[in-house]
């Protein structure tokens, strides 16, 4: 159970005084941000990305299998969740009996509460809607911080990473997983970034309608040609096709909810303004950097790659 005098900064607690118990806490100074897109697709799929509605284990085995944590070792702990969206981890997270505060910039983090919050939660767990930069936490307060698919969407990687450090206990463990950055964007093989270039400069409602109408029909000619043709199929899809299609022909689930999140993973990678993937080399350096800087000596810093993720988990 959280007692927020004791995590909040003074400032914010005495805002917290005149929202009477509310387990939604807004902190945010109302104006447009750079992670307004996101909001935009989660109001539309507000439960798509979740377990619990498609009935599939994607979110948790990511969860557990990138962080190394085991659920026993979350119960009655503090937890801090940065960049939440939907909540397609905090469900997971609620799982575990843990205490979390699971935030996010932008208005995200109310559709999260609508598909996470029960009453049996309450001073258990706290949504809250705040730039990650304003520093409204008291420092060595978290047993365990997440930042799952978060960081390639920022431009400040290293300042997140640094204030997130400074939260942890002693002896507490960050777990954090970003895309892949490669050598090389050549446009037939990833063309992701050329549309970007154009995309960026429109508004996210209008890229949404121009992803929402190619997708649909486009997705059978994919699905076959991934599906029958192997590498050859992504290859010929590419070539027809030049664009960064994101495609979930290969899970269980009905053609209409696979569109649907082809839809809204294609939006994503689109309209984000930021999208800055890092290498593992990148971020081991990042690393070494906030150790000077904070002036401490992490106790274990592992980064793994896998498929196209960087995976780090931290210790102080």
């Amino acid at each position: 159970m959280f007692n927020l005098k004791k995590i909040l900064k003074k400032t914010y607690f005495i805002k917290t005084q005149k929202l009477k118990k509310s387990s939604f806490l807004d902190f945010s100074d109302k104006k447009k941000n750079y992670s307004n897109s996101f909001f935009e697709e989660y109001k539309r799929f507000p439960k798509i990305q979740l377990d619990s509605f498609n009935k599939l284990n994607l979110n948790e085995e990511r969860f557990y299998n990138n962080s190394n944590w085991s659920k026993n070792n979350l119960k009655n702990k503090n937890i801090l969740e940065i960049g939440s969206g939907a909540g397609k981890f905090t469900e997971i997270l609620l799982k575990t009996d843990c205490n979390l505060i699971t935030t996010d910039i932008n208005d995200s983090i109310r559709i999260n509460y609508k598909n996470n919050y029960k009453r049996k939660y309450q001073n258990k767990v706290y949504f809250i809607k705040n730039n990650v930069q304003e520093k409204i936490f008291k420092e060595k307060i978290f047993d365990f911080i997440v930042l799952f698919g978060v960081l390639q969407n920022v431009n400040n990687q290293k300042k997140i990473l640094k204030d997130s450090i400074s939260l942890l206990k002693k002896h507490g463990k960050l777990t954090l997983d970003i895309t892949k950055a490669n050598k090389f964007y050549i446009h037939l093989l990833n063309p992701k970034y050329f549309w970007r270039m154009i995309f960026k400069r429109m508004s996210p409602t209008t890229v949404y309608k121009v992803v929402n109408f190619l997708i649909p029909k486009v997705i059978t000619i994919d699905t076959y040609l991934k599906k029958n043709l192997g590498s050859l199929g992504r290859i010929l899809s590419k070539i027809f096709f030049p664009f960064p299609l994101i495609n979930y022909y290969f899970l269980p689930l009905t053609n209409k909810i696979k569109t649907k999140m082809s839809v809204l993973d294609t939006f994503d990678a689109l309209a984000s303004q930021f999208d800055i993937p890092l290498t593992k080399t990148n971020l081991v350096k990042i690393f070494k950097e906030i150790e000077n800087e904070l002036n401490i000596k992490l106790k274990n810093v592992d980064i793994t790659e896998k498929e196209s993720l960087i995976i780090a988990n931290i210790i102080r």
